[in-house]
């Protein structure tokens, strides 16, 4: 992405916003350009083939350990730099996740493939975002419906605000309800006019 496009981009963004770019964003300008990745992301990298990989890095991302093939990507490190907050290692020190303050808001920037879900609510919940369902329980909501889809069993509070009711069963909710759910089963709820 050429700076130029970034910056019409980032103008629409909210100051205090996060933005999360990973692994290779704006490295190419229609061309190869580590300058325009510092232009775009705030973040410099580079290659670092003989580093370790962190223990959350995927066993490979495309086959998903079905075959034995060599790594196909480059391995890249972020620069160490002033005012990084460095979130992420590998476990020989270089750099693999981190972030730094841009206006009222964060750039993030991970360069491998490494965020897992613990860290990456952390960061949501850093970032204002209000989680309102377990890890892997996806939610599908909008004015009028809210559904829940959990890949483990779950059993969480949430708060219905008004009145809903259960599209399977007909059950009608409101305030602070615990909803177990069973693993990739799910519940909808339908809010009541």
């Amino acid at each position: 992405m050429p700076k130029e496009k970034w910056e019409k981009i980032r103008a629409r963004i909210n100051p205090s916003a996060y933005v999360l770019f990973n692994y290779c964003a704006g490295i190419l300008d229609p061309s190869f350009s580590l300058e325009n990745q510092k232009a775009v992301t705030g973040f410099n990298v580079y290659e670092t083939p003989n580093r370790m990989a962190h223990k959350d890095l995927y066993k490979h991302i495309y086959w998903h350990e079905t075959r034995a093939i060599p790594q196909d990507y480059p391995l890249l490190s972020i620069v160490k730099e002033d005012g990084q907050q460095v979130i992420q290692t590998s476990p020989d020190g270089y750099v693999l996740t981190a972030s730094v303050i841009r206006d009222d808001g964060k750039n993030i920037f991970a360069s491998d493939f490494t965020l897992r879900t613990p860290l990456l609510r952390e960061l949501l919940e850093e970032a204002g975002v209000e989680l309102i369902a377990p890890s892997h329980c996806a939610v599908l909501a909008d004015e009028k419906l809210i559904g829940f889809f959990p890949h483990h069993d779950v059993c969480f509070e949430y708060n219905f605000e008004g009145e809903w009711q259960n599209v399977i069963t007909g059950e009608r909710l409101s305030g602070k309800v615990t909803l177990p759910i069973r693993a990739k089963r799910f519940m909808i709820f339908e809010k009541v006019e």
